[in-house]
């Protein structure tokens, strides 16, 4: 990566009010040699929280007889919202 590079992920990060230090975001290279922004879970807790209308949200795993997950769901509610989005 170059400082051309750096300065736009450094403002990425500060447009989002996200922190790359605390892992709430990072950036990876793609294939094509393009730097892609990638949102950690703590960063998408983060904006959630700091939303006036986020009414919490629950986590649902689902294990196969042996225990191993073979899925997992997150249920998110708003105070403005009829139905959660899962």
């Amino acid at each position: 990566s170059n400082d051309a590079e750096f300065v736009s992920c450094c403002l990425v990060a500060r447009e989002h009010g996200l922190n790359p230090l605390t892992k709430e975001i990072y950036f990876m290279k793609t294939r094509a040699g393009t730097i892609q922004p990638i949102v950690s879970v703590d960063g998408w807790i983060k904006k959630c929280n700091e939303h006036p209308q986020f009414d919490g949200m629950e986590f649902e795993d689902d294990r196969d007889a042996n225990g191993k997950l073979t899925g997992m769901w997150c249920t998110i509610y708003r105070k403005d919202r009829k139905h959660p989005t899962r």
